[in-house]
């Protein structure tokens, strides 16, 4: 029985790797590699924003003030360039070379609301909603101790009574403002995960979306494999081995093998690759191992039973609708709860869901994700079996 197994594995595995789906292995593995040479560098995804600073001795102090708030702000988000000409400015800008730029007014020091820093954007904007924030908060911190007092001035009767320890109000509401705000601004953001990180957060910053395209384009290798395994090759195979009288069991199982083999092979190869070439772009090896299995298993089994169910002319919709379905809905890109709340439960339908967020969840999701792919597996991979008996 054995021999005879293998010899069906044989020839399924043989279909299903084509030269074509040979080609489309290496390519999917350089596609998942190529875009770290971009996004795998600390200041890949940094935003470049222009501050010009130049005008009267006030105005350039409030602005090299602002300047100074503005980079601790900005610090690892947005790469504030400090302008003393506000036409390059406007050039690199224009050029796309800046995200944006701003221009402080001459009097920028007389606490002028109203037009008193210009912004200047091209169509290829992106960050001005967040910089403008910013640097609107920057300056502001300038005038807290002027806001202070004129709000305090009319419960003081004189000039002389509204000093505190020899300065002016304004300056010594100033002074209590740059105490408070040295640290930075006034709320901490804190990352709250239902369990204890698995991995650490000062990872290969090409990490995430590298475990993305992992997950994504073995998925697609996998479905690659299915559309060759509903082929008419297939049908004559099937053919040949019922009438030997031992039925389509084997040949189903011989299927959901030869998928799991090819689909493993890749998630494994393009892991190792990337490890090499990007340092920390994958977790423990243990972790690899029984998550990449899992999810090579769940892939074989649910594409083995849409074999069984299609044939080969309508693959390329099949395809092309699980891909995008994934892609969109399965959290490779965005979280989709971030846009249709009432969506996320499509994330449960998804496979890689369960792949990536077991690799990069919380340790206590991982054994349940994992879990989640080998059931997935097992009934898709049975429905595929009980079909290949008829």
């Amino acid at each position: 029985m054995s021999k005879f197994f293998i010899r069906i594995f044989y020839a399924r595995l043989k279909t299903a790797v084509t030269l074509p789906l040979i080609t489309a292995f290496f390519i999917l593995i350089g596609l998942a590699l190529a875009p770290g040479l971009v996004f795998n560098r600390e200041n890949a995804l940094t935003v470049s924003v222009g501050v010009h600073v130049s005008g009267t001795p006030g105005g350039a102090r409030v602005a090299a003030r602002t300047v100074e708030r503005l980079e601790y702000y900005a610090q690892d988000i947005f790469e504030i360039v400090v302008y003393a000409s506000e036409d390059e400015m406007k050039r690199d800008v224009a050029a796309r070379r800046l995200d944006c730029g701003y221009a402080f007014a001459e009097d920028a020091e007389a606490l002028e609301t109203e037009g008193a820093i210009a912004v200047y954007r091209s169509p290829a904007s992106v960050a001005h909603l967040a910089t403008d924030l910013l640097v609107a908060a920057a300056y502001i911190e300038n005038f807290a101790g002027v806001f202070g007092s004129e709000v305090l001035r009319p419960f003081f009767k004189d000039e002389e009574k509204a000093k505190s320890n020899g300065n002016p109000l304004d300056e010594s509401l100033q002074a209590r403002a740059d105490e408070y705000l040295r640290g930075g601004a006034l709320m901490e953001i804190i990352i709250s995960e239902s369990g204890e990180a698995k991995v650490e957060a000062a990872g290969a910053p090409y990490r995430n979306l590298f475990r993305g395209l992992v997950g994504l384009l073995s998925m697609l290798l996998a479905l690659l494999c299915a559309a060759e395994l509903a082929g008419d090759t297939a049908e004559s195979v099937l053919s040949r081995i019922k009438s030997t009288g031992r039925g389509g069991a084997a040949f189903a199982l011989a299927g959901i093998a030869s998928v799991f083999t090819v689909t493993t092979l890749f998630i494994f190869i393009t892991m190792l690759a990337g490890q090499i070439f990007f340092p920390g772009v994958a977790v423990e090896f243990k972790t690899e191992m029984i998550i990449g299995l899992s999810y090579g298993f769940a892939l074989a089994g649910v594409s083995s039973l849409l074999s069984a169910i299609f044939r080969e002319e309508a693959f390329p919709a099949v395809i092309s609708f699980i891909f995008i379905f994934t892609a969109l809905l399965g959290g490779a890109f965005f979280d989709v709860r971030e846009i249709i709340s009432s969506a996320s439960f499509a994330r449960n339908l998804i496979p890689y869901f369960y792949y990536t967020e077991g690799a990069l969840g919380p340790a206590d999701a991982f054994w349940r994700n994992a879990g989640i792919l080998l059931s997935s597996g097992v009934v898709s991979g049975a429905s595929a079996l009980l079909i290949g008996r008829k």
